[in-house]
């Protein structure tokens, strides 16, 4: 089985946090709350969104990285519903980023690595 098709059934199952929960991940909360970064900041492996929203709400112009389209569908539906702006982009974590380097001032791994 590809492992596209593992991920979107994990997803499914809903057993990791970010495949259900809307909420941000509390460290990314506490991160924001102690720290407020600026800026741009990357979600790697962001799922359906939940600390890329945050990030966005928080003032951070946010781009999100996942490599699941339906996913990605989920956040993009969100944040068009919260008038947000937030740059998607399907593609693996492993492959070369789109992006020049030291672009963001902030990125977040939220058990993507983990993995």
């Amino acid at each position: 089985m590809d492992t596209r098709k593992l991920w979107a059934t994990e997803y499914e199952k809903k057993g990791i946090p970010s495949s259900f929960r809307d909420t941000p991940t509390q460290i990314v909360k506490l991160f924001v709350e102690k720290y407020k970064p600026h800026g741009t900041a990357l979600d790697l492996g962001c799922v359906k969104g939940r600390n890329s929203i945050f990030l966005s709400q928080s003032g951070l112009q946010v781009g999100a990285i996942d490599f699941l389209p339906s996913v990605l569908m989920d956040l993009e539906e969100k944040s068009r519903r919260l008038n947000l702006k937030i740059k998607m982009f399907c593609q693996s974590v492993t492959a070369p980023l789109p992006f020049p380097a030291n672009y963001f001032d902030v990125i977040i791994d939220i058990f993507c690595y983990k993995h």
